[in-house]
């Protein structure tokens, strides 16, 4: 059997996608100043239990970015951030610098242009006014 972070793959796959699924569902209606804590996303992820601060959670995020990235031109994973300082956590901007190739992730400006870019591609893809 083979297995994801200690997940049979079927069920790391199926997780996945509900938190894709769930991702996209919410960027096409938050508002300003609103956010999606991993502690919320661990919440509604329902295949598999994993905690909200795992390096689990850290690969299933990372791997959501990638094939949104190389679909769709953006990390969908900006759209989760921890409760204190409501930005995604070190590894997210990591990722963001490799599948980007530009240092200037960091910045605040570009941050939010990502998550305007979701929120644009969630409205569109659901009809969402």
């Amino acid at each position: 059997m083979e297995e994801d972070f200690g997940y049979d793959l079927s069920d790391w796959e199926k997780a996945k996608l509900e938190a894709e699924q769930y991702l996209i569902k919410q960027a096409a209606i938050l508002g300003q100043r609103e956010y999606i804590f991993y502690s919320t996303l661990a919440s509604v992820i329902k295949t598999i239990q994993i905690d909200a601060h795992s390096v689990a959670m850290s690969h299933l995020l990372a791997q959501i970015s990638e094939k949104t990235y190389l679909s769709h031109g953006f990390m969908l994973s900006a759209l989760v951030v921890s409760k204190e300082h409501k930005i995604p956590g070190e590894g997210f901007f990591e990722l963001a610098k490799k599948l980007y190739k530009d240092d200037k992730v960091y910045e605040g400006r570009w941050y939010f242009s990502e998550v305007n870019k979701i929120k644009k591609y969630a409205k569109e893809r659901l009809g969402v006014e």
